[in-house]
């Protein structure tokens, strides 16, 4: 299908990622090359495949190794090669991308923010973002990303979660979440919605450490880095501006701190020696 979209053979693109694969520790690993061309300098530190998977059904094409999954932002790079040296098929491919993108570019580049979706919880309007993604090569879910827009608090449903994990099984991600303190934005709500930083954890711990090691995980905790602003980004959360009335208090409150600790240096100076020091004390305090 990349091969298409390029407008080269299959042999082509094999050729690239069998030669990437050699600098490889193993099949799936991120990219370390000392070529020196354009491409490879453009691919390295990319994690190439989204998953391995075994063969589905009896297509002869489809027998005698694993199907894999080229990432989307590696297609894009190749996609782009390929349309700079004149590839017809790449131009148009780009120019098919450019259509659909060509909205939220215009969005970023103006500085408008759609109206974002949202959802009550416990008398909260919770900013949300739902995003399908690809599971497995047979497997598309959806995915949920909360904002809390009072406090910046933001989080991932928790089968959302399992789901960019590679799917790992709810059990597996519960029992890892048990081991941490206060995993959940809302603890007893029915929406379970994992904080944020457990989420950046839970990713990191099925992607590099857990075994097998998911490479949907690791192509998450790469694109969700770091995760509070992307999440932020994804439900369109802006951080409330501070007002002047706001600074002003701010100034005010810090002078009041400073008084507070100015009277309780006087107050330990004048302490327990009767009615004459109290009366320096309210002395001193006064002419202030």
């Amino acid at each position: 299908g990349l091969a298409k979209l390029c407008g080269v053979t299959e042999g082509a693109i094999r050729g690239f990622i069998r030669r990437l694969q050699k600098t490889y520790k193993k099949v799936g690993t991120e990219v370390r090359t000392n070529y020196e061309s354009e491409i490879y300098n453009l691919l390295k530190d990319k994690v190439i495949f989204l998953e391995e998977l075994r063969t589905i059904g009896s297509h002869p094409l489809q027998q005698g190794g694993p199907f894999k999954v080229i990432c989307s932002d590696v297609c894009i790079i190749f996609i782009s090669y390929y349309a700079k040296k004149g590839y017809q098929e790449a131009i148009e491919s780009s120019i098919k991308f450019m259509e659909f993108g060509i909205e939220q570019f215009i969005f970023i580049q103006v500085g408008f923010i759609p109206r974002p979706e949202s959802i009550m919880l416990d008398d909260i309007e919770y900013l949300i973002a739902k995003e399908k993604v690809q599971v497995n090569k047979s497997r598309q879910e959806e995915v949920q990303f909360f904002t809390n827009p009072i406090t910046g608090e933001c989080g991932i449903e928790l089968q959302g979660l399992c789901y960019i994990c590679g799917g790992v099984a709810l059990k597996h991600v519960k029992t890892f979440l048990d081991a941490q303190q206060d995993p959940y934005v809302q603890a007893n709500h029915p929406q379970q919605i994992v904080k944020a930083s457990i989420c950046a954890k839970v990713l990191e711990h099925f992607g590099h450490q857990h075994k097998p090691r998911k490479t949907v995980a690791q192509h998450w905790a790469n694109t969700l880095n770091p995760i509070v602003p992307v999440l932020h980004q994804k439900t369109n959360y802006q951080a409330p501006a501070v007002t002047d009335r706001e600074s002003m208090l701010q100034a005010e409150i810090a002078n009041l701190k400073q008084e507070i600790e100015h009277l309780q240096q006087l107050a330990h100076q004048t302490r327990g020696s009767g009615n004459m020091d109290w009366h320096d004390f309210l002395v001193r305090f006064l002419k202030q």
